[in-house]
């Protein structure tokens, strides 16, 4: 029984023992590896084959990456990566990252990053990376590990999903940016009108050209009224934003009229502007004189530029009243749908003809400038 007793004893302590040490050693691992994966570089921008995130392991042993997530304000998760029903990554082949050797660095790229669907533009969110020490992940049984898994954090500026692109010209298409349209209207006797003679002129700029080249290119300016129209057409250059002029004869035409624009060797974006009019009873007719677009790169977004502001010039036909009128810019892509609707009541004081007016876009949807086709102002 004496024998029997201690053959027991001797097996427990050793089971004992044996647990003991993969506790401790697995305790070990736990503290060599807190804190020891970090970001080295963050990448989100608009487009998903743009993304990119570099990790560096600085601990001693190899680490697995197991999960990404996008975690929200309020805690929740925005999105994540593997998509459900999936919680975890294998360490090393298919289905999952190679694991991290000590001092060397894991860069993970396009569609591997999670997307936050309901995330809004500009939206602050945390990239939340969770790793594992290789020698303790069981990767038959991941939920086993998971109390022994760790994250790191990264705070990250969300781009807003990416739209289709569907206006966008094809790569390798010439295409230029109509920044700005600006023709000579008289505030009055008559106003808002296009002279026949002498003044018929009209100024632009162009923005963003692709191909840029320094040979001017001939660019054509249709103007159609409620009951007359016109064409100017002149050799511009694509390689500078300073303002142009176009000019030559054309018939007298008032506003409210369209403004389209074409070339034979660029895609014109965009091509059609609508410069509104309104009759006010004290001021006289208020009209759209000039519309410009300001744009810029944003680089969490991507790499075309987006449109950030309209600029709308006014002009009003009695000099010495006020002119208080509402004004509506609406942007609208080559389907016909509208990318953005924005209105506003405006002042023209008392002793000035001409004002100009910067109307914001909202940012909750960036809007590429390139699917803008169709630019309208309207006043009334």
């Amino acid at each position: 029984m004496g024998i029997l007793l201690i053959a027991v004893s001797f097996n427990w302590f050793g089971a004992s023992s044996t647990d003991l040490t993969e506790k401790t050693d697995r305790a070990i691992h736990l503290v060599r590896t807190s804190g020891m994966l970090v970001f080295e570089m963050v990448k989100y921008p608009l487009d998903v084959d743009e993304r990119s995130v570099t990790l560096r392991n600085v601990a001693t042993v190899d680490l697995c990456v197991v999960r990404l997530e996008l975690i929200r304000a309020d805690g929740s998760i925005g999105g994540q990566y593997p998509a459900p029903p999936q919680r975890w990554l294998r360490c090393g082949g298919a289905g999952g990252f190679d694991p991290i050797p000590p001092r060397d660095s894991l860069v993970i790229t396009g569609s591997q990053l999670p997307d936050c669907p309901e995330c809004f533009f500009a939206e602050r969110v945390k990239l939340r990376v969770w790793y594992i020490a290789r020698n303790i992940y069981n990767q038959d049984d991941p939920e086993v590990s998971a109390d022994e898994m760790q994250f790191v954090e990264a705070l990250i500026i969300y781009p807003g999903l990416a739209s289709p692109e569907v206006c966008i010209p094809p790569e390798g298409t010439p295409a230029v940016f109509l920044a700005s349209v600006d023709p000579l209207t008289r505030a009055a006797d008559p106003p808002g009108e296009i002279p026949s003679a002498r003044y018929d002129k009209l100024y632009v700029s162009l923005r963003h050209a692709n191909p840029l080249v320094s040979t001017p290119q001939t660019f054509t300016f249709k103007f159609a009224g409620s009951d007359s129209s016109g064409i100017l057409t002149g050799d511009l250059r694509v390689d500078t934003s300073s303002e142009q002029a176009v000019g030559g004869p054309m018939d007298s035409i008032r506003a409210p009229f369209w403004v389209m624009a074409s070339s034979e060797t660029y895609t014109v974006i965009p091509n059609e502007f609508y410069f509104g009019a309104y009759n006010d009873p004290s001021s006289g007719l208020v009209h759209v004189s000039g519309i410009g677009l300001i744009t810029q790169y944003i680089t969490w977004i991507g790499s075309y530029p987006i449109v950030t502001t309209v600029v709308v010039e006014l002009a009003k036909q009695n000099f010495d009243v006020d002119a208080t009128v509402p004004i509506r810019v609406r942007l609208i892509d080559c389907k016909g749908n509208v990318l953005a609707d924005v209105s506003r009541a405006v002042r023209v004081p008392a002793g000035i003809e001409f004002d100009r007016f910067f109307i914001d876009l909202p940012l909750s949807s960036p809007i590429l400038a390139f699917k803008v086709y169709v630019v309208e102002v309207r006043v009334g």
